[in-house]
């Protein structure tokens, strides 16, 4: 259980993953089909080096996390299998914002997601993401469903 912990916590604050959009709404919505389709290799692989980090100290941080996920993969699946996405929603936070940009160059933005699973479970929470080489790349998130 201290390795699922652990794993959860490299994945929420020490990692930042690369998505394939234009916008920080659908980036945050490829963060949680990720999630929940347990693609954490795919996540990974699109990591953006968080900048307290060398180049070496990032490698072996991901090659950790591989590892990890690989010794608990059969783990893994099974919190995951009741977590099949119904649909994923960009909904207001409390100021009636979908997305906060957090700095005036809008590189940095918080959105703000409810997602609903097959199962009826509802999850609501944020992704907070930033722009980097003109992708949006998650950088933190509240939801943690694979990892419970």
């Amino acid at each position: 259980m201290k390795k699922i912990l652990y794993l959860s916590l490299l994945f929420a604050f020490a990692f930042s993953f690369s998505s394939c959009s234009d916008s920080p709404e659908s980036a945050a919505k490829r963060y949680v089909e990720y999630m929940a389709e347990g693609k954490f290799e795919k996540l990974m692989d699109n990591g953006a080096k968080p900048d307290h980090m060398t180049n070496d100290e990032f490698k072996e941080m991901k090659r950790k996390m591989k590892d990890l996920i690989e010794a608990h993969k059969d783990e893994i699946k099974e919190r995951i299998k009741d977590y099949k996405i119904d649909k994923i929603e960009v909904v207001p936070n409390d100021e009636g914002e979908k997305v906060t940009y957090l700095d005036n160059d809008k590189t940095e933005a918080r959105v703000y997601l409810k997602v609903t699973f097959k199962n009826g479970k509802i999850e609501e929470d944020r992704v907070r993401l930033v722009k980097q080489d003109g992708k949006w790349k998650f950088e933190d998130s509240g939801f943690s469903f694979a990892f419970r």
